[in-house]
């Protein structure tokens, strides 16, 4: 498990940002084991923020020291310890209520609601 301190939180990231530009820039601060950026399901954009596990804690310390607040893409960008017990630890995420979302969304823009109201009753009347 890792410890908290070696996991930092990286807010207010730009959407174009990448593993490959965080790593080149936060590598100076030392070996790093692990980058997670989540993304939008939908759009699979970047979420806003990463996580970056280092190694060793006096290198997660000093990247946090240095990187908080930094210009990163014109945006400033906010680090602190992630809060997360486990990196690896993911919950599952199920996406069939989305995809059923998006079907009744499709289905309403075929067929408004209205209009399945009127074929329900009509269909009620002939029984």
């Amino acid at each position: 498990m890792a410890d908290d301190t070696e996991v930092l939180f990286v807010g207010g990231i730009d959407e174009t940002v990448d593993e490959k530009s965080l790593y080149d820039i936060f590598s100076s601060f030392g070996d790093i084991r692990n980058i997670e950026i989540p993304v939008n399901l939908v759009t699979k954009k970047n979420r806003g923020f990463a996580f970056i596990q280092y190694v060793e804690k006096d290198d997660a310390n000093h990247a946090l020291y240095n990187m908080n607040n930094f210009e990163l893409n014109g945006r400033k960008i906010y680090v602190n310890y992630s809060k997360t017990k486990k990196m690896d630890q993911y919950k599952p995420v199920w996406i069939d209520d989305l995809y059923n979302q998006e079907q009744m969304k499709l289905l309403e823009e075929e067929n408004p609601r209205e209009e399945r109201e009127e074929k329900e009753i009509s269909n009620e009347e002939k029984e």
